[in-house]
């Protein structure tokens, strides 16, 4: 099975979840906690200090997201993993609406402090808006209706990289899109020449542009490349992020070279906070499966003393 196909099913799989959480089936929300609270939790203690307020963060997620069901049952959840990391994401960032006051949380940046010589964590500097709503997208109908296309827009020209697996572009736009490293720094980290990254850029937002009805455009590109919109959306949809069961099979190694070698590049060099979090639960999950393994082998190589005939020593 490919991984287009891989991730569709799982796409279907979440919708009948979904479906069966509205029409109150317990057991069906036990498999969705089940699912999901490893990761959320993993992702909430990388951000917050105290332990007991990433539990409440979580729960506060699950909470939420059944308040939008009974409340909001015509929403249409895509990605269920990615909408309840926004949820999460934005309970994390009100944490620090009273102290800090930028204007996007991305996920996998570690800003250094040259004055004081510490390291910030990002999501530790952010306001925080309605998840539903971009704050680039908040202030008319038509910059709501902007979002939108150019939301479209970048689903449909990533997916098509992904079905060509083209990983190099897409490598190219977490960095340059996502992150908004410069195109040297870009160029670097890839081992690409930087004027070749400059065309990338260029005919990439011409791409973009090109799928926005002429009413919605922006006078120029450099304000859209520049603006916080398209981290807005990278982080709200996770464009570029696996599937769990993709993560599943990285760590099997049973993935394609180049899916295998885009994963690598997309938890350790990239450092999506969100996936490290979600693979950190796999591999909590694979770690108790296999000691369980180990201790039920244990213990049938052992039992046998335990059934011999005392002979009195």
């Amino acid at each position: 099975m490919t991984e287009s196909h891989r991730m569709n099913d799982e796409k279907n799989s979440d919708r009948d979840l979904l479906e069966s959480i509205r029409n109150k089936d317990v057991d069906a929300w036990t498999v969705l906690i089940d699912q999901y609270q490893g990761r959320l939790f993993n992702y909430a203690r990388g951000k917050v200090k105290q332990l007991s307020d990433a539990e409440d963060m979580v729960q506060e997620t699950f909470t939420s997201l059944l308040n939008i069901l009974h409340k909001k049952p015509e929403t249409e959840i895509q990605r269920l993993d990615a909408y309840l990391f926004n949820i999460l994401k934005n309970a994390i960032c009100s944490q620090y609406r009273s102290r800090w006051a930028r204007s996007v949380c991305l996920i996998e940046d570690v800003f250094y402090n040259k004055d004081e010589g510490e390291v910030i964590n990002v999501s530790e500097q952010i306001t925080s808006g309605d998840i539903s709503v971009s704050r680039f997208a908040s202030g008319s109908e038509q910059n709501a209706k902007r979002h939108q296309l150019l939301t479209e827009a970048l689903v449909d020209i990533i997916g098509k990289y992904k079905k060509t697996l083209n990983f190099r572009d897409i490598k190219m736009c977490d960095l340059l899109f996502y992150s908004k490293i410069s195109s040297i720094e870009t160029a670097n980290i890839l081992n690409q020449n930087e004027s070749s990254v400059r065309v990338f850029k260029h005919r990439f937002l011409k791409q973009v542009t090109q799928r926005i009805p002429q009413q919605f455009r922006l006078a120029d590109n450099s304000m859209l490349s520049s603006s916080d919109i398209f981290s807005e959306i990278w982080e709200t949809t996770q464009l570029t992020c696996p599937k769990y069961s993709t993560l599943v099979n990285f760590m099997m190694e049973k993935l394609d070279p180049e899916w295998f070698e885009y994963i690598d590049f997309h938890l350790t060099t990239f450092g999506c906070h969100f996936c490290r979090a979600s693979f950190k639960d796999i591999r909590q999950k694979y770690s108790s499966v296999k000691q369980k393994s180990l201790q039920e082998s244990i213990m049938a190589s052992t039992i046998g003393f335990f059934k011999k005939p005392d002979n009195g020593d």
